[in-house]
């Protein structure tokens, strides 16, 4: 299994759809930077907890939230995208 941020570095993608089955709280560590190599991410977070952490830090990334699905059980899915001022960060 390769590791995320190299994934994201090495992608060249435009979007990313991230579906790890819990496994995506990883994304909470990959570089602000980095993250913004790719303009656009859907992530199916599985916990209150992941979801309240995968937000966070992509806010703080210059992310914005276009989109999310309530909840079924513990699962949910955020869409989000790089808002202009952020890609020259």
């Amino acid at each position: 299994m390769k590791n995320v941020t190299r994934v994201i570095e090495e992608s060249k993608a435009d979007v990313a759809k991230i579906d790890c089955e819990g496994a995506e709280d990883c994304l909470v560590t990959v570089p602000s930077v980095t993250l913004r190599k790719i303009k656009m991410y859907i992530i199916e977070v599985h916990s209150s907890e992941i979801r309240d952490r995968v937000l966070r830090h992509f806010s703080d990334s210059g992310f914005r939230v276009i989109k999310e699905t309530d909840p079924v059980g513990s699962v949910s899915i955020i869409s989000f995208e790089l808002e202009r001022e952020a890609i020259s960060r």
